[in-house]
């Protein structure tokens, strides 16, 4: 038991010392409000106070919790590793379109012409993986959807990327989407620099219930990006005239705001073209990459169950 309790005082000092060497200046992407990190300090609590209650417990029952604590201080490392190298690489995704017929536009009221989501590298070429309902934001809305069916025609305006720690906006070309699965295939207007392109795991990875995953991702769009900005920033954005969303997130990109949030969990299920896991997402994270434990992508974020 004094063993498993310097264990778990070396631990802290592990995560204290971790925070130490990333330093201010360095503002890891999604550091503030990762909650990956949130739930491994949870669950870390946990077995420290079932540490505190065992005693006359059984070495086998010591040795077991001491096994759990170790996975998940490895769990929270590799994470964070993937985080590091990768975060640069997932974008925030803006597309604007309309509606037209007859070659006119048109004023639906339950038409929104503007949609946000995430995107991120797939290769040096610049090629981004997201969902086709980005691109095709119409396919999002059921009444839209039915005037498209009855002769209106969308176009899509602007589809732009914004990567974390860059200013600057890439336009995207979409090359392809999926007939059959929410995937979408775009090509960026010029190589991003310094971001490495995500791995995708191989056509023949078994994926299986159980496994852990992480989902990097900008849940809840711009409204997450604003909440971890400073106060009085937000506060001058807004006192700008006519602001646009599009200017908006310019703006955030320029304060070096875009960065990508991370949530871990467990796949659930696993169904012809479909994986389903409880990693926390929302509106927003639609595109997002999902790793395994390898950093490989092993889907894209669609859906949310909001009963699950």
């Amino acid at each position: 038991l004094v063993a498993l309790s310097q264990e778990l005082e070396a631990t802290q000092r592990r995560q204290s010392m971790i925070g130490q060497e990333r330093g201010t200046s360095q503002q890891p992407i999604g550091e503030d409000l990762t909650v990956w990190k949130m739930e491994f300090d949870r669950r870390l609590t946990i077995l420290k106070e079932q540490q505190s209650e065992t005693v006359g417990v059984s070495p086998d029952e010591v040795r077991i919790l001491k096994n759990r604590l170790k996975a998940l201080e490895m769990e929270r490392n590799h994470a964070e590793g993937m985080i590091r190298r990768y975060g640069p690489s997932v974008c925030f995704v803006y597309v604007a379109y309309g509606l037209f017929r007859d070659g006119k536009p048109i004023d639906e009221p339950s038409f929104s012409p503007e949609v946000m989501g995430t995107g991120f590298l797939v290769d040096i070429q610049g090629h981004i993986v997201t969902n086709r309902h980005i691109v095709e934001p119409w396919l999002m809305n059921p009444e839209v959807t039915e005037l498209v069916q009855g002769g209106v025609h969308p176009k899509v305006f602007t589809v732009l990327a914004y990567f974390p720690g860059q200013a600057q906006s890439y336009t995207v070309s979409v090359l392809k989407v999926s007939p059959d699965g929410d995937v979408a295939l775009g090509k960026l207007s010029a190589i991003p620099p310094a971001v490495t392109p995500i791995p995708l795991a191989p056509p023949s990875h078994n994926v299986s219930a159980g496994e852990p995953v992480m989902v990097l991702g900008y849940p809840v769009a711009v409204d997450a990006l604003l909440a971890r900005m400073d106060p009085f920033v937000v506060s001058k954005l807004f006192q700008r005239v006519n602001l646009q969303l599009k200017d908006l997130i310019q703006s955030i990109a320029e304060l070096k705001g875009i960065r990508p949030l991370a949530t871990q969990g467990h796949i659930g299920d696993v169904v012809p073209n479909r994986v389903v896991y409880d990693a926390p997402t929302t509106g927003g994270a639609s595109g997002s990459p999902v790793f395994n434990s390898q950093g490989q992508v092993i889907a894209v974020n669609a859906t949310i169950m909001t009963r699950f």
